[in-house]
């Protein structure tokens, strides 16, 4: 199984934290949050990972090289402009060749990434497996992230980002780890790169 890490965004909102170096390279705990990442996914059996990149890309590249040192293999993909999940995603299209994990780069989580992924694969709506499983969380104001409305069966129904406080509807929050099906990738369109 492989891996994508999106962590190209600029990080303006931890300015002037994040004027010398990227979001996920901040230190928690004596490491960078994106080297606390690369952890989680080798404990769950993950060593192949890509990380797109795109605000000081150097500084990634040079802290973890190919990523020999951290026992996994990373391929970097640099983005110019930005292309957001999606266009992440599609730009590594031939990358993925098989279910794989697509994870924000500020996300610190003991999440069971194995049960996820065990979850997203016993899926089966009437014959129609997955595409796509995320993990969410419940936040204590649902004004501050991305809500996530689920239908009766637990899919999918309604995405609404940062909603006033009149519009929130859940307190259910996408957590950053969602498990994809390559095919997918198909219904993105090609002009997001």
């Amino acid at each position: 199984m492989k891996a994508l890490i999106l962590a190209a965004g600029e990080g303006t909102r931890l300015r002037p934290l994040t004027l010398d170096k990227p979001k996920p390279m901040l230190p928690v705990a004596g490491r960078p949050v994106l080297e606390h990442i690369l952890i989680w996914l080798k404990s769950h059996g993950i060593t192949q990972i890509a990380i797109n990149l795109h605000y000081q890309p150097e500084v990634i590249q040079a802290y973890f090289g190919d990523g020999t040192g951290f026992g996994v293999e990373i391929c970097y993909s640099v983005e110019d402009p930005i292309l957001g999940t999606a266009g992440a995603v599609r730009k590594l299209r031939d990358y993925f060749d098989s279910t794989f994990v697509v994870v924000y780069g500020d996300v610190l989580t003991n999440l069971d990434l194995s049960a996820l992924v065990r979850f997203h694969r016993q899926w089966d709506d009437g014959g129609a497996p997955a595409w796509l499983s995320l993990a969410l969380y419940r936040v204590p104001n649902p004004t501050e992230c991305g809500l996530v409305e689920l239908d009766a069966a637990g899919r999918v129904i309604r995405f609404v980002e940062k909603p006033l406080p009149t519009e929130a509807f859940t307190d259910l929050a996408n957590a950053g780890v969602l498990i994809l099906e390559p095919g997918i990738v198909d219904f993105v369109p090609t002009n997001t790169y």
